[in-house]
């Protein structure tokens, strides 16, 4: 166990204006958070620090007398004893969901990727309405699931849903994107 049980669960925040500023000052006064993963679907967040030590400190303290809160609303902080370590971050594949049910290219789908990098390969499934995208880097999946959370792609006038992939970090399966020379 080299390094030990670094990781505090920060679960009920409302995602409201400057969370997570406010979610990483509460673990400020403990230590360096080294890295943090808010997940898409829960209000649930987990802060890695360098020391179990520090993730320990953080747990004693917001259990003890003081409750924290986050934007306006308690929140519970827990150590985590599942997760050594935030082992994710490494995706490069993003779901889009809540596709209209309607003709399209698969061409269509893929523009929403576009400015974000190369696409490598890309599975389509039109019956459960969703697409996954594997992109070239994890960043760019990161990048494009970050600015359309903020801005949510439409697509024929519906909103889509897109986030980064948490069950699969890359496609085994999938078409292998066509260039974009051969798409022009």
């Amino acid at each position: 166990r080299k390094g030990g049980m670094r990781v505090v669960n920060v679960v009920g925040f409302r995602r409201g204006y400057n969370f997570l500023n406010e979610l990483l000052g509460l673990a400020k006064p403990f230590g360096i958070v080294v890295k943090h993963l808010v997940l898409d679907l829960r209000p649930e967040a987990y802060l890695q620090f360098a020391t179990e030590e520090e993730a320990r400190a953080m747990a004693k303290f917001y259990n003890g007398n003081i409750k924290a809160s986050v934007c306006g609303r308690p929140v519970r902080v827990s150590h985590s004893m599942s997760y050594p370590t935030i082992q994710c971050g490494s995706s490069r594949v993003v779901y889009i969901g809540q596709l209209p049910n309607i003709k399209y290219s698969d061409d269509a789908i893929l523009k929403l990727a576009e400015p974000f990098g190369r696409v490598k390969k890309y599975f389509l499934n039109r019956l459960k309405r969703e697409c996954f995208i594997e992109m070239d880097r994890a960043e760019d999946a990161e990048k494009m699931a970050e600015d359309y959370k903020v801005d949510p792609p439409k697509f024929n006038g519906k909103r889509l849903t897109v986030y980064v992939s948490r069950k699969y970090r890359q496609l085994k399966h999938g078409h292998r994107c066509p260039s974009v020379a051969k798409r022009e």
